[in-house]
């Protein structure tokens, strides 16, 4: 188990401060008699919680303390000089409250004040007769550098003074931060006047680890943990609390109340995922996260901030001189990440395997570590291409690799794994056929294209044999070559084709190949030809070994320009235009097709269909307006939208607003209405996208109009919400038009 020593450090720190506690409250010098050298008013540090108040004086004087509330208690001092009084139920005991103490002797005088603080907040030096006042601080690793003396001051509300007249000497406090470091969790700082040291407890955190409540006094630190799916149904709060390192205190004293904290963690089910674990400390709120992981594959450091993945795999011997740390990644399916952003840390990945010399048949583990974060998985080294001799039977097992159609696998029988692969098993003594016993375990092998391993057994003799399930529309096999490729096509959109790589292709396509006698991984042997473009379309790839080659398509796409129908294998592009409501009625099929760059080709073999294409344009009205335009191909639909404008439109994004120049007369200006301009100009805004009518969302500036013959602008302002494709490219997003206002009495001539 790993030592916890921030623990141990915080528990160090809690008893010497403690010490100190003790010490400042109650180390109060005497003399011979055993009465204090200074008998002026002292007042021991009151921490929230205590029933009494109490202190010093001179014997036989009356102590008289006013709390906070109003409420005034009497006290005599006793002849030792020592006083206490209680303290009313009803007074206020919070952090900071101020407690007002006069002495009454001869004369009634005020001597001084003390804090409610907790640590304490107040130390005094009975000596000199002075008290420091200054309260526990939280201070973000983000602040560290930058905290100076001065803030100290403000944040702990430092002061002293004396006891004998209450003069200010906080302008005389020394700030000493040298104990301060940049490392998460509990500091001190000290508070000097006159070589008296006063110690202030500093919280430094993390504020993506802990929380804190200033006015509260209190904070929360707990970190995301993992949890295996297996300890869930007995997971408890003290293991939460284990796993996460949550504490919990008091900002001014650094108490540890852990047990004060309550742990919701309702939400965590028995399943892979990450869930709430919420924290209540006095009504301080903090959640965080529980990863639940399968530690059949997953190992998860939340401290260091990385989780990594990787199963155990099983290779031909044969393959051995092919395991490189690039083929353990993709056979282990190795993966790592940084747990905080999900940002991929796979090229990360270090791997640590035994020397070539010391494998051979059996299991071995290999180490895959990142940033100190380690996972073992193990290799199952195996030779499907020999038999296996059970010694203590004398049974030799045989059985060769084969082939399997991905629609046979849900009926391949023991009988047909048998009769594929050869297999025999006879007592090589005398020759005793046992074939009719050997019982093949295919619970492995699912219908999906890969390669499985079979087990064959005959009483105590093993042998296990390879079999691929391949599709035989994306696997291509050269019987006399003894080998086989197999890959098929994927959709990849426009702007990732220029981080397209031979690669990334043999990645995206699930593409292998192989020798279909001994399935030896020839996958790294693999050519890529390609000319893919980032335009919308289909492009022929090759992918070839050994003058074997599998074709497949690569369709490359505008997400938001092209529908995609896997299963009629059709895919269609197209883009929303406009048009002048002038030159509708020369509309036809083929100009939509070319207006909208449409396209559309088959997924399989890119085969292009776009001359198939059926535009049908029947919502199409001779008005200004956004109307669907339906795109069609083998049942296959891709709706786009037609903009109908005229030569006053104006287009933003996917906004479109029309209005021409009008004319007014003076008498029009004073009863002059948003209404009467929209009539006048012919307003018209709408959504391209939608069609929505957004004419009366439309802001109007008459403001520059005057009530005398001129011409004058108009604008028209879209509302404030943001188009769905943004601004036009000269970032406009107004449109302008002129009234010209003219006296009725004269003819408009449309000059000045």
């Amino acid at each position: 188990m790993k030592f916890n020593y921030k623990k141990l450090y915080f528990k160090l720190f809690l008893l010497v401060f403690s010490m100190f506690i003790l010490i400042t409250r109650f180390a109060v010098a005497t003399d011979q008699t055993g009465f204090p050298e200074y008998l002026s008013f002292t007042v021991f540090p009151i921490m929230p919680g205590d029933e009494n108040i109490a202190g010093l004086g001179d014997p036989g004087n009356t102590i008289v303390i006013k709390f906070p509330n109003g409420t005034t208690v009497e006290q005599k001092v006793s002849e030792d000089g020592s006083w206490a009084a209680p303290i009313p139920s009803n007074a206020a005991i919070i952090p900071d409250s101020v407690f007002t103490i006069s002495e009454r002797g001869e004369d009634e005088i005020e001597i001084g004040k003390t804090y409610v603080g907790a640590s304490p907040s107040v130390s005094i030096d009975p000596t000199n007769s002075f008290a420091i006042y200054g309260k526990g601080i939280a201070v973000s690793i983000n602040e560290f550098p930058l905290l100076k003396d001065s803030d100290v001051l403000t944040k702990t509300h430092a002061r002293a003074w004396s006891l004998s007249n209450n003069e200010d000497l906080t302008s005389q406090i020394i700030i000493d931060k040298s104990n301060l470091q940049p490392i998460e969790g509990p500091s001190f700082i000290y508070l000097i006047v006159n070589n008296f040291t006063h110690m202030v407890p500093v919280l430094i955190y993390d504020p993506l680890t802990t929380v804190i409540d200033e006015e509260k006094d209190v904070y929360i630190y707990a970190r995301d943990f993992p949890v295996s799916i297996d300890e869930i149904p007995s997971l408890t709060d003290d293991d939460i609390i284990e796993k996460s390192g949550i504490t919990g205190s008091n900002i001014s004293y650094m108490t540890n109340q852990k047990p004060s904290i309550l742990i919701d963690r309702s939400s965590i089910k028995n399943e892979i995922g990450i869930y709430e674990v919420t924290l209540n400390l006095n009504g301080l709120i903090k959640t965080i996260s529980a990863h639940t992981i399968d530690d059949s594959k997953d190992t998860l450091d939340i401290g260091k901030d990385v989780g990594i993945s990787a199963k155990s795999f099983i290779i031909n011997y044969n393959n051995l001189p092919l395991l490189t740390d690039n083929y353990i990644l993709k056979k282990s399916q190795a993966k790592a990440w940084k747990i905080s952003d999900k940002s991929d840390l796979s090229s990360q990945i270090k791997i640590d395997k035994p020397s070539d010399e010391q494998f051979g048949i059996g299991s071995y583990p290999i180490k895959l570590s990142i940033n100190g974060v380690t996972r073992i998985v193990s290799i199952d080294v195996i030779f499907p291409e020999i038999g296996n001799v059970d010694e203590e039977s004398g049974i030799m097992l045989t059985g060769n690799c084969f082939t399997v159609n991905i629609a046979d696998v849900d009926k391949l029988t023991d009988q047909d794994i048998i009769l594929n692969s050869n297999a025999k098993a006879l007592k090589i003594d005398d020759r005793t056929d046992f074939t009719s016993q050997i019982v093949a375990y295919k619970t492995r092998i699912k219908p999906e294209v890969g390669t499985y391993i079979i087990k064959l057994m005959v009483n105590k003799a093993v042998h296990y044999i390879a079999v691929d399930v391949i599709d035989p529309l994306t696997t291509k096999i050269d019987i006399q070559k003894n080998l086989a490729i197999t890959a098929k096509g994927f959709i990849l959109d426009k702007d990732d084709v220029k981080t397209l790589t031979g690669i990334s292709i043999i990645d995206k396509s699930s593409a292998r190949a192989w020798n279909v006698n001994n399935i030896m991984d020839l996958s790294n042997q693999l050519y890529v030809d390609t000319n893919v473009k980032p335009e919308p379309g289909s492009y022929l790839t090759s992918l070839s070994v050994s003058g074997i080659t599998q074709n497949i398509i690569i369709s490359v796409i505008d997400g938001k320009d092209t529908s995609i129908d896997n299963e009629k294998d059709s895919a269609i592009f197209g883009k929303d235009f406009s048009i002048n409501v002038k030159d509708l009625n020369s509309l036809t099929n083929e100009n939509i097709l070319s207006l909208s760059s449409a396209k559309s080709w088959k997924l399989s073999d890119g085969t292009d269909l776009t001359s198939q294409l059926n535009a049908d344009k029947s919502l199409i009205k001779a008005e200004l307006g956004s109307y669907a335009v339906t795109l069609s191909v083998n049942d296959v639909s891709k709706a786009i939208s037609v903009t109908v404008k005229n030569d006053d439109t104006i287009l933003v994004g996917d906004m479109a607003i029309s209005a021409h120049d009008f004319s007014l007369t003076t008498k029009n200006i004073p009863n002059l209405s948003r209404d009467m301009v929209k009539t006048s100009s012919g307003l018209k805004a709408w959504n391209t996208k939608t069609g929505a009518d957004l004419s009366n969302n439309i802001l109007i500036d008459l403001s520059l109009i005057k009530p005398k013959p001129g011409y004058y602008k108009v604008s028209f302002q879209f509302p404030s919400y943001k188009a769905i494709q943004g601004k036009d490219n000269a970032n406009n997003d107004i449109a302008f038009v002129t009234a010209n206002v003219y006296d009725e009495g004269l003819p408009n001539t449309g000059e000045d």
